[in-house]
């Protein structure tokens, strides 16, 4: 059975949220300390196959020294350092620009269209080489388009959801 336009919407609108946490944390982890989430193999290189070069216990404490990719570079307080991935780490300290990712960010981007807040994503796991030679998945794009939604359907959702039409103009170009 086809997937309804609300049931596309709200997978986006979760897949959305997730991304800007995500982000959020990837932007705090350049000066963060953090804890393993699971016994982990520390790599010497970050890349799945590179050799191992010792191991962190679940609930460990561990400084972040960098990202590359999807791999944190971390350091022990045992001294042992190398990599893992980046889901396997979680932070210990919040923002630390508290009341800035709230409802007062929410409302400077409905006043001035832009808010402080930058949210990024990286690549999980994928080597320079393994973008090199990827290849497109046409069965998953042909799966992707399966969830578009044409003007029929779109336009039959929104009269059952009783939906109106409010026009609005564009802003105008910024020029800083």
């Amino acid at each position: 059975m086809k997937p309804t336009y609300l049931e596309i919407c709200n997978k986006l609108k979760k897949a959305f949220l997730i991304i800007f946490v995500f982000g959020q944390s990837l932007s705090m982890a350049a000066s963060l300390d953090g804890t393993m989430i699971k016994n982990t193999g520390l790599k010497e290189k970050p890349q799945s196959q590179s050799k191992d070069v010792g191991q962190i216990s679940k609930n460990a404490a561990i400084s972040i020294l960098t990202r590359e990719g999807g791999w944190y570079q971390v350091k022990a307080i045992t001294n042992l350092s190398g990599w893992v991935k980046m889901l396997s780490v979680r932070f210990d300290r919040k923002p630390y620009r508290p009341g800035k990712l709230g409802i007062g960010s929410v409302l400077s981007v409905m006043t001035t269209g832009h808010s402080d807040v930058t949210a990024t994503t990286g690549v999980r796991g994928l080597s320079e080489e393994d973008l090199r030679n990827a290849r497109p998945d046409f069965s998953a794009l042909a799966k992707l388009v399966a969830f578009q939604a044409n003007t029929t359907v779109a336009t039959n959702f929104a009269r059952k959801g009783r939906l109106k039409t409010n026009k609005i103009a564009y802003l105008e170009k910024s020029h800083d």
